[in-house]
């Protein structure tokens, strides 16, 4: 790099040398409003409150399936002290090879939940992200955002990644993300050159998470950071240490195979993280308004300090990736975290002498801690994902699987996939009750993939499927997402199966000839059918016939008492009381619905009416 001449002390704009010019320049500006040192009893306070919003952002209630998958996966790694290469988890693909691409995270997951349950998951969730985010403040501080204002930033994008702190491998993942981006932007910057340290965290990455490409998209922006030193050499050496993984070349594949291959099929393209970035959900979050800021403060600092080459390319292929799959949100919050907590610090420190009000010294991290516990109220408050410390009882088929262990269900089963991990977890290794496909479709046939999903279209395709493979029993998601004619209702057309269990979580339904006779003819249900439609046909039936009404009471009843999560039966039976005219009995009923469901708006509605009545 060529210097100016002496006379004008300039460097190329964007340089090393400019970009610490600049940070210098705006702190003598700032001076008497400087950054406080960080055991400043204000900095303190601030550093707390961005780290309990970080915690509360993390901390809602865990509802993600794949959980399921990764502990009964964890628990066979360290029960046969081996890592599984083939398919043990569906007696579709018994015995056929498969890919973990995650083992590595998954054999770390168990003794987490051995030693401490949901406890343990929390815990382990919390030290994710406060590791992560801790890095992103390293990285934030050496690029010289060393004000309060950066843990704000951070706050921001701690609840922007929200979606993402999950207990999943895409966490550790994150870690290693943030690793990575502060040991490439400290050499940048001037500091310690740790390139070295790439390659174990490439080995590790490859081996805990499928985004081990992400080390690379750094790789790329990083790679002339104006300081030499042979950077082919750390990228090469890195590219070669991805590749010590037991599953060999399709783990590495398997990023690729998503979306190149997998993501034009059906099964897929149901899954809402491969989907584009619905803006819509994503107002509470504050992501289009974190969008324009960084814009407007990156385009001011070009004009000011020269174009960042990390920055602005990685930004852009960051947020058009996040755009095109929400999968990508996560990492496009942390790789923003230090670049606009940089920008924000030097647009706050330009700001002449004069212009803003004195105030006392400490006050600007006082007002930044209330910033950061202010900026998730509106997302922290968000239905769709309650706070607490606990697992989303309706993401589990905890009492269909306890009447199913209860009444000697075995035998071939059909359940959507995404049910698959948490009877895999329940049952394995018993061969006899086994899922038809866990959460990780991909290590299925290609064939049951389009099945499965042909099945909830076709009612031919279903009873093909059912010709083919036989299924003894089925656990089928309560609150289905597809057409309202879909599988539920065929199945309450096809007299070969009968529903015995239902509740807000899942239905099951048993095979009504074979070893399952006994079972379907003692609980099968006579009255209530399954289908949305098939329900609401059934209530106006029973508004008009008391026999009706009376006979559907004892189902749901049954239903109410069969497992504690039945908030629906719990209002059908509050309906019935209605029309009864019993109504203190009507609201006992909808109070019980609205306690295990209250996002359950019908019922409250229902209830408000009840208790105008007497």
């Amino acid at each position: 790099m060529k210097r100016h001449s002496r006379s004008r002390g300039r460097w190329p704009r964007g340089g090393p040398r400019a970009e610490n010019a600049s940070r210098a320049n705006a702190s003598r500006l700032a001076a008497p409003i400087g950054p406080l040192p960080l055991r400043h009893p204000a900095m303190i306070a601030a550093a707390l409150a961005c780290a309990a919003s970080l915690l509360f952002s993390a901390g809602y209630r865990l509802y993600d399936t794949d959980l399921w998958t990764l502990l009964v996966t964890g628990k066979s790694i360290w029960t046969q002290h081996a890592l599984p290469m083939t398919d043990q988890w569906t007696w579709a693909n018994f015995g056929a090879r498969q890919v973990l691409s995650s083992w590595l995270f998954r054999a770390m997951l168990w003794p987490v939940w051995s030693a401490g349950g949901v406890a343990g998951l929390f815990a382990w969730r919390w030290a994710l992200t406060l590791a992560t985010f801790a890095l992103l403040w390293a990285t934030a501080r050496r690029m010289g955002a060393r004000g309060a204002s950066a843990l704000f930033v951070l706050a921001w994008c701690g609840v922007l990644a929200r979606l993402r702190t999950d207990v999943r491998p895409e966490a550790f993942g994150s870690l290693l993300f943030a690793l990575s981006l502060w040991i490439l932007e400290a050499r940048r910057g001037g500091g310690p050159d740790r390139r070295a340290w790439l390659m174990p965290i490439a080995c590790l990455w490859a081996n805990a998470h499928l985004t081990w490409y992400l080390l690379f998209f750094l790789w790329a922006l990083y790679l002339w950071d104006g300081r030499g030193g042979r950077p082919w050499k750390w990228v090469a050496l890195s590219a070669a240490a991805v590749f010590l993984q037991p599953y060999g070349l399709a783990a590495l594949r398997q990023p690729f195979d998503f979306v190149f291959a997998w993501r034009a099929e059906p099964i897929f393209q149901s899954i809402g993280e491969l989907q584009p970035l619905d803006l819509s959900s994503h107002v509470r979050d504050g992501f289009v308004p974190l969008v324009a800021v960084w814009a407007l403060l990156a385009a001011w600092r070009w004009r000011r300090a020269g174009f960042d080459r990390v920055e602005i390319p990685g930004g852009l292929l960051m947020l058009a990736a996040t755009l095109r799959s929400q999968r990508f949100l996560g990492a496009f919050a942390l790789f923003a975290a230090p670049f606009l907590a940089r920008d924000l610090a030097d647009a706050l420190a330009a700001i002449p002498r004069g212009v803003l009000p004195r105030a006392p010294r400490g006050l600007s991290a006082v007002a930044a801690g209330i910033a950061c516990l202010m900026i998730g109220v509106p997302e922290w408050r968000n239905p769709a994902l309650p706070l607490g410390l606990a697992l989303e009882a309706d993401a589990m088929p905890v009492a269909a699987c306890d009447f199913v262990q209860a009444h000697g269900i075995r035998g071939r089963a059909f359940n959507d996939f995404h049910l698959g991990g948490y009877v895999a977890w329940r049952f394995w290794p018993d061969r006899s009750r086994l899922p038809f496909m866990t959460t990780q479709p991909e290590n299925s046939k290609l064939e049951d993939r389009a099945a499965m999903v042909n099945a909830d279209l076709e009612e031919n395709a279903w009873r093909s499927l059912d010709v083919r493979c036989r299924f003894d029993w089925l656990l089928l998601d309560r609150l289905r997402n597809g057409p309202r004619d879909s599988l539920l209702a065929f199945l309450d057309r096809d007299s070969r199966f009968a529903c015995v269990f239902m509740d807000d979580a899942a239905y099951l339904f048993v095979r009504r000839d074979g070893a399952l006779a006994a079972v379907a003819d003692s609980f099968r249900f006579r009255l209530v059918p399954a289908a949305p439609d098939g329900r609401e046909a059934l209530i106006a039936r029973c508004e008009d016939d008391p026999a009706v009404r009376s006979a559907a009471r004892v189902e749901f009843q049954r239903q109410a008492l069969d497992s504690p999560r039945n908030a629906f039966a719990e209002q059908a039976l509050g309906t019935l009381a209605l029309m009864d005219a019993r109504y203190s009995e009507a609201r006992i009923h909808l109070e019980r619905a609205l306690e295990v469901r209250p996002s359950l708006e019908s019922a409250r509605r229902m209830l408000a009416a009840s208790r105008a009545m007497r």
